[in-house]
């Protein structure tokens, strides 16, 4: 079992209101627990704490996200599956508050080791 601390950056395009997307930006600190599901298989429970940024002055706010990640430890390559949510309990514009409540997402990857 291990506890790490890090820091992450992320960027997406999430739809946006009436059928718009706009770039959206992530900085912020995660902690993760890791535990060994097996010979071949770790499971990691990352906690994302950061700030959010919305392009063209749709907004920004605080990001909450969790999620529980599968991980196969393989010599070079390790894919992984990572399902979980993402949430802004407060944040805005100049207009309006841009809040949200727990949002599904699911991803795959894959992580190269040197």
């Amino acid at each position: 079992n291990l506890i790490g601390l890090g820091g992450y950056v992320a960027t997406g395009q999430p739809y946006y209101g009436a059928n718009e997307a706009v770039s959206m930006t992530e900085l912020g600190v995660v902690c993760k627990v890791r535990f060994k599901a097996s010979e071949k298989f770790v499971v990691k429970f990352p906690l994302y704490i950061g700030y959010r940024s919305y392009g063209g002055g749709a907004g920004r706010g605080l990001a909450v996200n969790f999620s529980g990640v599968l991980q196969y430890q393989g010599e070079k390559l390790r894919p992984f599956l990572d399902v979980g949510f993402i949430t802004q309990p407060t944040g805005g514009n100049d207009y309006s508050e841009v809040t949200f409540a727990p949002v599904m997402q699911a991803s795959i990857g894959l992580a190269f080791t040197f």
